[in-house]
């Protein structure tokens, strides 16, 4: 259920159709209502992340932006108590989409924590992801030369990866 739960929160653009969306939902509403709110697990953290997407999966955004807030930065801390950087990573998207959507304030600090979790993180391709936001992130907060070192990073990494990560590093050393 959690990996579900993040899979289509991470990666809903891997699906066809809607018919994914309903069962999703329920997936996560029942997990919820089964662990609760003060659960602290990885299915825990993986299912409010799950919960901060639903709204867009049906084409709305968060009714209660507070609680969305409160949902992303519990995921972190559980994230960070039960020591997951893939679940911390998973949030810190979350809070970078939030960022991105309020105003950018928190971009910053949402970087920085995306750079420190992917060293710490042994699935590289997740690691690159996350350094990957990270830069984009600082860009958001003006923070230009945190951007060129996350990117950097980035690039450095991808030549062990998958060809399709490896082209961004193709085109990275092209247009350096």
């Amino acid at each position: 259920r959690a990996d579900a739960a993040l899979l289509c929160s991470r990666y809903v653009g891997a699906f066809s159709g809607d018919d994914w969306r309903g069962q999703a939902i329920e997936l996560i509403e029942r997990g919820m209502e089964e662990v609760g709110d003060d659960a602290v697990s990885f299915e825990a953290g993986a299912l409010l992340i799950g919960r901060l997407y639903v709204p867009r999966w049906l084409g709305q955004v968060p009714e209660d932006r507070q609680a969305a807030w409160r949902d992303a930065q519990r995921a972190v801390d559980i994230a960070e108590a039960i020591g997951s950087a893939y679940l911390l990573s998973a949030a810190l998207h979350v809070h970078y989409r939030l960022s991105i959507e309020e105003g950018l304030c928190g971009c910053g600090q949402v970087g920085e924590r995306l750079v420190r979790a992917s060293e710490e993180m042994r699935d590289r391709v997740e690691a690159h992801e996350g350094l990957v936001v990270a830069s984009s992130s600082f860009v958001w907060a003006g923070r230009f030369d945190a951007a060129r070192d996350a990117a950097d990073r980035a690039l450095a990494e991808a030549v062990a990866l998958s060809p399709h990560r490896r082209a961004g590093q193709e085109h990275g050393r092209k247009a350096g």
